[in-house]
């Protein structure tokens, strides 16, 4: 590891995020939309799953049930059926 606590590949993740949400701004058109903005409507309104949403996105289904959680976006509750 360099000086300074550089690694190769940090920050990916934070641009990747940044390129979601400057996407979603335009697609939208709502200059004010915050990532957690765009998860809440997709997994909470819109009802998609975390691995759809991980494939609209190009991520990883884990990655995006990460961000679900330090976003704050409510989860959902399994519903059991039985016949």
């Amino acid at each position: 590891m360099a000086q300074g606590g550089y690694r190769k590949g940090a920050g990916r993740k934070n641009v990747k995020e940044q390129l979601v949400i400057d996407l979603y701004r335009a697609k939208w058109n709502n200059k004010d939309l915050t990532l957690r903005d765009i998860l809440y409507r997709m997994y909470v309104e819109e009802g998609k799953s975390q691995r759809q949403i991980a494939k609209e996105l190009y991520m990883s289904a884990s990655y995006v049930g990460k961000l679900l959680i330090r976003e704050g976006v409510p989860r959902k509750k399994l519903k059991w059926t039985f016949e």
